[in-house]
């Protein structure tokens, strides 16, 4: 009886927005950890792994940037339509499939000759569009116990269907399985509403527009390393690149987390800068020991996942764990909040120009692979000063809601470990 009621206590604390965000985004990143761990360990040919990371990272580079400009313009708007809830989503919802379609489109279009495997990238292209985004319109529709069915089955399901079929059958039969996934998610989602198609329009669709493009240029720092790497390093290397910056380290999952959770509450709720001070302190404490412990002991734990083959990947992984430093630094939320989205494409285009011309001189300088991560850092960092310079414009003050003393401990202290184990 108190094993049920524990059970059932715990299960409800997580149908919260932030902790359900959380939730997602750690299986999502646990997941693809997981399968990467499982191919190096037990399946390694690195020719196959290579080609299976290029599809997965083919299918991101034409999806994340619209997913992401979906979750920020959602956040940005939604509480103004919270008395018609479900007819903006049908507008987003018929609006991403006809970008999905577009995009889709754009990617067959440069692939040609046409053949089955690029088809189906395509498809999966067109479905990720979709069906990424779902989780964040559920939450705001507080459909919490449906969410949760949705992200545990679906990455249940994506996790025992893509090692299996990357064992026993081809890529085509991979991604057919990943579509149906996809086609499983947008229907159990779309039985909780009236659906109909009704686009959005005007100005509420330029501002979706601006934070997509700004979502392409920034983020697309991370994917233009990604593919130069793998255009100017082997098979092996890339994949010591791919592993050691899956994504971002999970510190900056709870970062973002907590910082789509705030615009949401500062738009909605006028959330007060000791209360935002205090959640940012938290995100702090528990995000910098955790990355200080991991990069301690990251050279002997990624030996022991990914094998002798693979395990220099810790040294990218090392660098990406110094982006804590600056992702902490929740200066987006005020801009978000206040719908300051063409802000976004000037510091976005100014992160393109940054890391392309720094990636570009350690290639031809023939950095090696974890040298080339620190692009990704620098231009980051320079970017959140951008975020505070525009914050000081608009008459915020970082000192209200920012906890500097705590943050320049502990970033000094992780800095100084990091030099120290590249010296000795």
């Amino acid at each position: 009886m108190v094993g049920k009621l524990f059970s059932l206590k715990l299960f409800n604390s997580l149908l919260t927005d932030t902790k359900l965000i959380t939730y997602y985004q750690f299986l999502r990143l646990g997941t693809n950890i997981l399968i990467a761990i499982l191919f190096s360990k037990f399946f390694f040919n690195t020719h196959t792994l290579a080609q299976y990371e290029t599809i997965v990272l083919t299918v991101s580079s034409f999806v994340f940037f619209w997913n992401t400009g979906f979750v920020r313009f959602f956040q940005s708007y939604y509480a103004n339509y919270k008395h018609t809830l479900h007819n903006f989503l049908n507008q987003i919802f018929s609006t991403s499939a006809g970008i999905g379609l577009l995009t889709a489109f754009c990617y067959l279009s440069l692939t040609l000759p046409l053949n089955s495997l690029n088809t189906l990238i395509a498809a999966k292209i067109f479905t990720s569009i979709i069906a990424n985004p779902i989780e964040y319109y559920g939450i705001a529709l507080k459909k919490h116990k449906i969410v949760f069915f949705i992200i545990t089955v679906y990455f249940l399901a994506f996790f025992t269907w893509t090692v299996y079929a990357y064992r026993y059958h081809t890529f085509e039969t991979l991604l057919l399985g990943w579509l149906l996934l996809d086609f499983l998610k947008i229907i159990t989602f779309y039985l909780n509403l009236t659906f109909r198609f009704t686009f959005l329009k005007g100005i509420v669709l330029c501002n979706l527009i601006f934070l997509s493009l700004s979502a392409l240029l920034s983020g697309g720092v991370e994917y233009i390393n990604f593919w130069l790497v793998k255009q100017h390093y082997n098979d092996t290397d890339f994949l010591i690149y791919r592993y050691g910056a899956r994504e971002i380290p999970f510190s900056a999952l709870l970062a973002y987390s907590l910082s789509a959770s705030l615009t949401a509450q500062i738009r909605i709720q006028n959330l007060s800068t000791q209360q935002i001070n205090q959640k940012i302190t938290q995100l702090i404490h528990l995000t910098f020991p955790i990355s200080i412990v991991l990069l301690v002991l990251s050279k002997p734990l990624f030996q022991l996942l990914y094998g002798q083959s693979l395990y220099l990947a810790y040294q990218v992984f090392d660098i990406f764990l110094l982006l804590n430093i600056s992702r902490v630094m929740l200066f987006d939320i005020y801009l978000l909040a206040n719908q300051k989205h063409r802000f976004f494409l000037f510091t976005s285009l100014f992160e393109l120009i940054v890391v392309s011309v720094i990636t570009y001189y350690g290639i031809y300088n023939h950095w090696n692979i974890s040298n080339i991560a620190f692009s990704v850092f620098i231009t980051y960092f320079f970017e959140r000063i951008i975020l505070l310079w525009k914050l000081k414009i608009m008459k915020i003050k970082s000192l209200n809601f920012f906890p500097w003393k705590i943050w320049g401990i502990y970033s000094i202290i992780i800095a100084i470990l990091y030099v120290l184990k590249r010296i000795l």
